[in-house]
């Protein structure tokens, strides 16, 4: 026995003799991981709220105050939630210098220079899209027409070069035993700080302003859940209503302007399409359903909702022989007899435009392929006017005897815009692709009134979705990305102001009925008090849910369903000054969405 368990003794010390080496060298990696890896999420952090304070806050048309001024009036409304990104981006720090303890150098500084690609991407797509990048939209990213387009801006290489070299440079000065001892006070400190920092998540504030890119978490378990009945149905498609046979046939001419919001109407920064509005028939509170083109071309000429929860969109899955499809606005007027061509400024290869506009109906689709004169081009296509004069020839050669749809979709402005450079140079360049749309529209107006086309044409300005902050609060801003125009000329000169909320998936229905006889009384039937209006950003995670009825809305993340409710509310673009009468977990709710995008 006694000589046993001296073997067993030596066999433990042996083992330790054995584990303790590798640990310390462990441990000797992790301190030089963790301050490179701290510093770049520093760096990155600081990019993105400055994007945020300067181009989101700040003024975005208008040219900036003095930066001083600036933060001043912007950390108040944004300090909490920036102490709770901080707190997700330390704890990231801390696991993922884990890492340490399994790669070897070589490793590391691969490691390094992929988080410095993907925090520059991800300070673009901040820029851009207002939210984190979501891995499952990585397939998007890496598209030539996006790289072209979004991807290789200069901000996007200097921040690349920048933080590539920050990480060589602070990990090759770890080296040195007096940092790596540094570094062991600095993960103590960082240690403090998860428990010192605030947690708790706001349904209020930014997502990505409350956690990192990488460790995305919404924290309500202790949060009460919500009680509410919801209607089952509410994301059911409407079957198309009944048209008048009666009447004349007019074309139809629908125009999304990428990007653009109702809140450049209402600023005065579109001040054509402000007149226009107002001589005609427009739809003050049109709802767009998500932020991304082809959710916004799906369910405004489907009438479906798109998916709000999973990476996969009914768009990418369509063809043919869906019912989306054959209830589509441009199949039902091709049964009609009409003409349909979908014309855009981009290349048709993105988001499988080609395919899937020629499954909804259309006959003839053009992009960036097609167009051979134009003002300006960049990554996303020609300008604007340059899109609006190729598609007045494409009319000319329409035939005669037959109405026609023809659906345009520009890109000027979408960033990094494209405008001509002798077009308002010294302005801000969002102003700039604005007004130049602005001047598009009123070329494509005085085009079709120079043929005669204006007695027979219904022509409808909106927008595939929006991308405008309004530097108001964060609640209110997450509504402008969804608050799109609506306006309607129409040869039978009806005018006025509806504000009345619609959504989107009403536009098919609405435009069926456009092209034929109506009166305000028809409208007045795309009116469902009744029925919840429904919208949402799934690259934001956000769902928001208005019950008319009972005045309730619902501002939910969809990680838990963590709701802010507030009771009382009539106008979606008037929520300045109102506190959530209650912050909940809606499990009743999140059902309805996971029903909706279960697979049938």
């Amino acid at each position: 026995m006694g000589l046993a368990g001296t073997a067993n003794a030596d066999d433990v010390r042996s083992g330790v003799e054995h584990i303790m080496p590798n640990l310390l060298r462990g441990l000797h990696r992790y301190l030089r991981l963790i301050l490179p890896l701290l510093v770049l999420t520093l760096v990155h952090r600081f990019l993105v709220l400055d994007l945020d304070a300067t181009y989101n806050f700040g003024a975005v048309y208008h040219g900036a105050e003095t930066k001083i001024a600036l933060y001043k009036a912007w950390w108040p409304q944004n300090q909490t939630a920036i102490l709770v990104g901080l707190r997700s981006d330390i704890l990231f720090v801390l696991i993922a210098s884990c890492l340490a303890f399994i790669f070897k150098s070589r490793l590391t500084i691969l490691f390094l220079i992929v988080l410095c690609l993907f925090y520059a991407a991800n300070t673009e797509h901040l820029h851009y899209n207002f939210s984190h990048i979501r891995l499952g939209t990585l397939h998007m990213a890496l598209n030539p027409t996006f790289i072209e387009g979004s991807g290789l801006t200069p901000a996007f290489l200097l921040n690349l070069f920048a933080m590539s070299a920050i990480a060589v440079v602070i990990y090759r000065a770890t080296h040195s035993a007096l940092v790596r001892a540094f570094a062991g006070f600095i993960a103590a400190a960082l240690c403090g700080a998860v428990y010192l920092l605030p947690q708790e998540f706001s349904p209020l504030d930014p997502g990505w302003m409350q956690t990192h890119p990488l460790a995305f978490s919404v924290r309500a378990d202790r949060t009460a859940v919500g009680q509410q009945d919801f209607p089952t149905n509410a994301l059911d498609s409407a079957s198309l209503a009944p048209l008048s046979g009666d009447g004349p046939v007019y074309n139809v001419l629908v125009v999304y302007l990428e990007g653009v919001s109702q809140y450049s109407l209402t600023t005065g920064d579109m001040p054509f399409l402000q007149k226009l509005a107002a001589d005609n028939l427009s739809f003050t509170r049109y709802f767009g359903n998500q932020l991304q083109t082809n959710n916004g071309l799906y369910t405004s000429l489907t009438g479906h909702y798109p998916n709000f929860l999973g990476v996969s969109s009914p768009w990418d899955s369509l063809h043919a022989d869906t019912p989306a499809a054959r209830a589509a606005l441009p199949n039902i007027l091709a049964s009609r007899g009409y003409t349909t061509a979908f014309l855009q400024s981009a290349d048709l290869a993105f988001m499988q435009k080609a395919t899937h506009l020629s499954q909804l109906g259309f006959q003839e689709v053009k992009g960036r392929e097609a167009w051979t004169d134009f003002h300006s081009e960049n990554g996303w296509g020609i300008d604007d006017l340059g899109l609006f004069e190729a598609s007045l020839e494409y009319i000319d050669g329409l035939p005669r005897d037959a109405p026609w749809l023809v659906s345009l979709l520009t890109s000027g402005t979408h960033a990094p815009y494209n405008v001509p450079a002798n077009f308002m140079p010294e302005a801000p360049s969002r102003l700039r692709a604005i007004r130049y749309a602005d001047l598009a529209a009123e070329k494509l107006i005085e085009g079709l009134q120079s043929r005669r086309l204006l007695d027979k044409t219904v022509v409808v300005f909106t927008a595939d979705e929006s991308r405008e902050p309004g530097g108001r609060s964060n609640l209110e801003n997450e509504i402008l990305l969804n608050w799109l125009p609506l306006i309607v000329a129409h040869p039978n000169g009806k005018r006025g102001a509806i504000d009345w909320p619609l959504g989107a998936t009403a536009f098919r229905d609405l435009a069926l009925r456009l092209a034929g006889a109506w009166d305000f009384h028809e409208i007045d039937r795309l009116n469902r008090p009744n029925e919840p209006l429904v919208f949402g950003n799934y690259y934001k995670r956000r769902v928001f849910w208005f019950d008319r009825q009972q005045g309730d809305f619902y501002a939910c993340y969809t990680g838990s369903f963590l709701c802010a409710q507030f009771t009382g509310v009539t106008d979606l673009t008037k929520l300045a000054g109102m506190k959530p009468a209650a912050v909940l977990r809606e499990p009743k709710m999140q059902e309805i969405f996971q029903r909706h995008e279960a697979p049938r």
